[in-house]
């Protein structure tokens, strides 16, 4: 990987400015509810709700601990439904 994706200050100042970038242009647009973070929680929602590990969702998400990547994924009313049917 590269040598810049390595660097934390370097991606944090990276995120700060797309976060930023985003919710401007959304606002422009005048789209509500947009932000970096909303699209990492869709992200990591579609990659599990399609099958994919957890443990490569985290690899690929960067999050460091398990319990930090569950707290991004979202279950909807009908997976409850469909889990519960199961029994």
């Amino acid at each position: 990987s590269s040598p810049a994706f390595q660097n934390r200050r370097f991606l944090h100042g990276c995120a700060r400015w797309s976060d930023l970038a985003l919710r401007r242009a959304c606002d422009y647009l005048g789209l509500k509810g947009f932000s970096t973070h909303s699209n990492r929680r869709t992200f990591a929602t579609r990659l599990d709700r399609a099958g994919v590990r957890l443990k490569t969702i985290q690899s690929l998400g960067g999050w460091e601990a398990m319990q930090a990547l569950q707290r991004y994924l979202d279950v909807s009313e009908e997976e409850k439904v469909d889990a519960i049917s199961i029994l």
